[in-house]
């Protein structure tokens, strides 16, 4: 009776060995990736951001899941709550994140973001901003880069231009030339993207000094081990010949070929006041 009993126990005691053996091997939650809704063609962007998750699950050795924003006031309001832990974007929101400790930069594109302000060609009197106080203007909404920084030059909020919110750089230009807006704000990268027949229609007056580009962060739940691994990986990297590094690319730098477009340390004192100008210039930012 006593051996039938001491048999009865052995299976009982390898499934608690089993269990905790179970228990002893480290189980990866999927982490969340997300970035601004920056492409009028959610489709493809959705196409690219996941490409992009499966591209940081194999080079993390974690599962990455790509989801996508509802929109920007969403998206600053899901970031809040800690939703996202890896976000590739402008300058701007990761600067937001980093001033409240919610984020840790990994690296940032090799390239810059420039804005112009175009008026048509016909228009040779407007030569400065301040010459547009109170005239039409049409830009993109913020919290969009150009935005921010076009509206920041006017300090005085009783002497603004008079903003017409368009979406799409494209169909400002549009509108520029057809009149309905003196001039607009686009980005300079799409200005030298335009057909010349377009770009002869028009006359840029004035610059944006140039701001990095996209960053990459994360928060504390990527082990800094593996982001600091990460960062390096994406600063070493060839883009002729990494999948990441191109997946990145493709996925938030417009018009760049991601061959060519490569990733490097980041550089946060370059981008140190555009949390400010975000939490001033737009709503949902505070």
């Amino acid at each position: 009776m006593q051996a039938a009993r001491l048999f009865s126990l052995k299976p009982t005691l390898l499934t608690c060995i089993a269990s905790i053996s179970l228990m002893s091997v480290p189980v990866h939650a999927e982490l969340i990736l997300s970035g601004t809704p920056n492409m009028d063609d959610h489709a493809e962007l959705e196409k690219r951001y996941t490409l992009l998750a499966s591209e940081l699950s194999q080079a993390l050795g974690e599962p990455v899941r790509y989801v996508a924003p509802k929109n920007e006031m969403a998206y600053a309001q899901d970031i809040r709550q800690g939703k996202y832990d890896i976000l590739l974007d402008g300058p701007q929101f990761a600067a937001w994140r980093m001033a409240k400790g919610m984020h840790t930069p990994v690296v940032q594109s090799d390239t810059s973001l420039t804005f112009v302000v175009v008026v048509p060609v016909s228009d040779t009197s407007t030569q400065s901003t301040e010459q547009l106080i109170g005239k039409p203007v049409c830009l993109m909404p913020a919290p969009n880069l150009s935005n921010l920084m076009f509206m920041n030059i006017y300090p005085n909020p009783l002497q603004l231009p008079v903003t017409k919110v368009v979406d799409g750089y494209r169909p400002i230009v549009e509108k520029v030339i057809k009149g309905e807006c003196v001039a607009g704000v686009i980005s300079a990268s799409v200005f030298n993207d335009l057909d010349k027949g377009v770009i002869d229609k028009l006359r840029v007056f004035y610059n944006t000094p140039p701001l990095p580009g996209y960053f990459l962060t994360a928060s504390k739940k990527l082990v800094a081990s593996k982001r600091d691994a990460l960062a390096k990986r994406l600063a070493d990297a060839n883009p002729a010949a990494d999948k990441l590094a191109q997946a990145m690319t493709a996925a938030v730098v417009r018009g760049a070929d991601p061959t060519k477009t490569g990733w490097k340390s980041a550089k946060t004192d370059s981008i140190k006041g555009l949390d400010q100008i975000l939490i001033q210039q737009s709503f949902g930012w505070e």
